[in-house]
This record gives structure tokens, sequence and C-alpha cells, in this order.
């Protein structure tokens, strides 16, 4: 075992992982007007990652997990996007780099995950933290998606940019959504009443999507066979199948002013099932699907079957325009709605498959992690690793159907949570005594452990 370091004064490493607290939260409840703070072409992303690498570089043994091979399928994959980005940047600018921050952003993996190996308590710290994350995402994130949703001319632009102050989908809400109901379930320390109600109306607002269906449904398979017997799951299900049942007897629409097509209702429920397996009768829902499916046939035909096999059209171009499928007229849709055939059409056929193998191996070693953990019994570490496994597949999923990843709202909490994963990992091979909540118990040890230092007075033998 590795010796734990002692309490020490806060340093830049515990100010980055506040800062990036601040900053994600933002993400997940405001969205795409929160990511737009500061100067062009520096976001606050950006800022927050500028300050992460240089906390790194400030810290004792900031190298502990680079010198591990769990980081070089990242890092594969980090060099062919640098290699697919480079050539373009003289073409297309700061496009090329906007582009690129899908795989740039796998920086702040190496960040956290060095930070954590180098103060393993911190992993308790962001415990804590995602605590208090899901506290208020639950309450504000429903407030803040209603009314754009609901009444989008309400939402003045942002101060600092040419956009909504407030821009958030219900699929990305569904992605933390799932995240905390794991944590609920699996890692605990949230009131279960709390929960099951928050989740309900925020499930009950945002539930309109597939891929919010889609991703839930995922995490909740996953979480039943975990805990067949938790009460906040039972109670989770059981009123979502209350509310349905309620709103297909009394017929209730609720309509979307932003997305005239989808509303509140049971019928569209039915309907967004219908067309995840078969065609739906929905007009519009079929259109959708129909030109997503239409979109991924012509990067495959260009990449899989084409001249772009092995290169991709590369980090720069706007494949929308490119292929011939952009929908806004102000062209800023730039990539399709796949993360992962983004990654085809912009790498070729090599980025595809390094894609694949950053995560693919990530997620063996959590799962081979997760597995160790519960045959030695023990129960937190094998919750954690469970839990970044769902959260990261929530994030996994709802890329496959929407531009998710490419922006900061999902690539940087994706990548925040791979980070997450690498760095637990290191802890748990080299000092998973570290993972114990020992905070309260801190003062009686420490008395405990100055008594054993004291002089004893000398036993009298007795008869």
């Amino acid at each position: 075992m590795r010796t734990l370091a002692t309490d020490r004064e806060i340093g830049h490493g515990d100010y980055f992982l506040r800062f990036l607290g601040i900053a994600l939260l933002g993400y997940a409840v405001i969205g795409k007007g929160f990511a737009y703070i500061g100067v062009p072409p520096l976001y606050i992303g950006e800022m927050v990652l500028a300050y992460g690498v240089f906390a790194l570089c400030m810290s004792e043994n900031w190298s502990r997990v680079l010198r591990t091979g769990w980081v070089w399928p990242l890092l594969a994959y980090m060099a062919w996007g640098l290699i697919r980005t480079v050539p373009y940047i003289s073409i297309y600018g700061p496009d090329a780099l906007r582009d690129a921050a899908i795989w740039i952003w796998g920086l702040f993996s190496i960040v956290i995950a060095s930070l954590l190996a180098c103060e393993p308590r911190r992993l308790l710290t962001l415990e804590r933290y995602f605590r208090v994350f899901a506290k208020i995402f639950i309450i504000v994130a429903p407030i803040t998606y209603c009314i754009y949703v609901f009444y989008p001319e309400a939402v003045p632009d942002a101060p600092w940019a040419d956009v909504p102050l407030i821009l958030i989908k219900g699929g990305d809400v569904v992605v933390h959504l799932t995240g905390i109901f794991a944590f609920a379930v699996l890692l605990g320390g949230l009131n279960p009443i709390f929960i099951v109600a928050g989740l309900i109306i925020d499930l009950g607002a945002t539930f309109t999507g597939r891929a919010a269906m889609v991703t839930f449904g995922m995490g909740s398979v996953i979480l039943a066979c975990m805990r067949p017997k938790s009460p906040i799951i039972r109670g989770v299900f059981a009123t979502l199948l209350l509310g349905v049942a309620i709103m297909w007897i009394y017929d209730i629409h609720i309509k979307s002013s932003h997305e005239p097509f989808r509303e509140i209702s049971a019928d569209q429920i039915f309907q967004n099932v219908q067309s995840i397996f078969t065609n739906s009768d929905n007009q519009d829902l079929a259109g959708s699907k129909e030109w997503r499916l239409l979109w991924w046939d012509t990067i495959f035909n260009y990449t899989i079957h084409g001249k772009y096999f092995w290169t991709g059209k590369g980090f720069g171009v706007n494949l929308a325009d490119d292929d011939g499928f952009q929908v806004e007229e102000d062209h800023s849709l730039r990539s399709p709605h796949n993360g992962h055939l983004t990654q085809l059409a912009r790498g070729g056929v090599p980025g595809l498959a390094l894609w694949i193998v950053c995560h693919l191996t990530w997620l063996y070693w959590m799962i081979d992690s997760a597995v160790r953990a519960h045959r030695s019994g023990q129960t937190r570490w094998t919750s954690l690793f469970v839990f970044l496994i769902i959260y990261w597949a929530a994030f996994m999923t709802n890329a496959a159907f929407d531009v998710y990843l490419e922006g900061p709202t999902g690539g940087i909490w994706m990548w925040t949570v791979y980070g997450v994963g690498l760095g637990a990992l290191w802890i748990y091979r080299k000092c998973p005594e570290s993972f114990e909540p020992k905070e309260i118990e801190a003062e009686p040890a420490r008395e405990i452990a100055e008594s054993a230092t004291e002089p004893q007075e000398e036993a009298v033998p007795t008869a």
C-alpha cells in the first residue's frame, strides 16, 4: 500500500476541482449560454482546462497515471486527432480547433486522473461535490428546461454572446438524471423521497425524445440488475407507470412552442417507443429519423466504402454543408446527430477504431475493477465503478442521437467522468483504503493516535 498524504493546505489542484465543478454545473443547468462565457476563442471551458494543466504542473507526483498503460488508448486517439487537425488549421482557422475540441477535451481526463492520483482523498471530495450537484440539478434543471422549451420568447440572449442565455435539451438533462439516479441507488447519501419526487418531475418535463427514453432505460436496466430491491428504483418505476397511465386516461397533452411536433403526453411516449424499433406514424418523428439515417449512410459510403477510408474529412470542414444535410439557416449545424459517426467522418476508419478502443478499454478496466471489488467485499468501490459505468454509458447513448459530445456541455462532462474513472482505477489499485468516509472519525482517530505516542506508566506486576 502507498502511504497516504497527510492533511495539506488547499492547493491549485483543489481549486481546479472547485472551478471545474462550477463549470460543470453551469453546463448542465444553463447549457450553451453558459458555455459561451469568455473571449473567443477562449471560453470558460478552455480557461478551466488551462488552469487544470497549470495545477497539474505544480503538483508533486504529477506523472503517476501517465506512467501506467491506462492512458495509452486515450493518447493514441488524441494523437490521431492532432494529425487530422493540424493540416486544416491554415484552411479553416478557428473552426478546425472548434471541431477538434472533441479530442482536445481528453486533456480533462488526464488532468483529473493525475490530480486524483496525486492526492487520493480528492476522490471523496468529488463524491461530496456530486451530492451537492445532484440536489441543485434536480431543482433547477426542470425550471430552466421548461422556460427554454415552453417560453423561448422569455429567454434573453446572453450578454457575452449572440446565443440564448438558456439552451438545454431534454436528452442532455436525462443524461444527468440517469447519473443521479445511479448515484442515489448505489452510493446513497441523498434523501430517497427527494430523489424519487425530483426524478419524476424532471423526467415528466424532459421525457419527450427518443434519446431521453433510451438513455434512461439503459441506465435503469443496469441498476435494476444491480439493486433489484432498491426502494428508489421501485418508487421511480411505479410513479412513472402511474404518470403515463394518468396522462393516457385523461388525455393530457402539453405542447412545446419550441418543438411543435413534441409534447408531454402518453401518445408521445408511445410514438417514441415505436419510432425506435419501427417506422412511426408521426411524420415529424419519421422524417427526423430518415434524415439521420440518410446522412449516416452517406458517411459510411465516403469512408468505409470510399476515398476517405484512411483519413476522413478532417477537423475543420462543416460536415453538414459538405455532405449536403444542412438544415440551419445560419449554417450552425456542423456535425451529424451521432458523435460516434462524427469520429468516422472526420478521422476515417482509424479515427473511429481508436475512439472505440479508447472507450472499450476504459469500460473493461471499470468492469474488471468492479468485479474485483465485489469479490473482495468492497461495496463502496463496487458501487463507485458501476456508477461511473452507467454515467459513461448515458453519455455514449445520448451521443448516438444528437450533436452532444462535440460541444462542451456534453464533451467536457463525458471526459470528466472518463478521467474520474482512470483516477479511481489508480487509487483502487494503489491505496483502496482512501475511499472510505473517515472525515467524521478524524478527531477520535487523532486522539487515539496521540494517546498511543504518550509515555505510559510502567505496569505494576500483580500476584
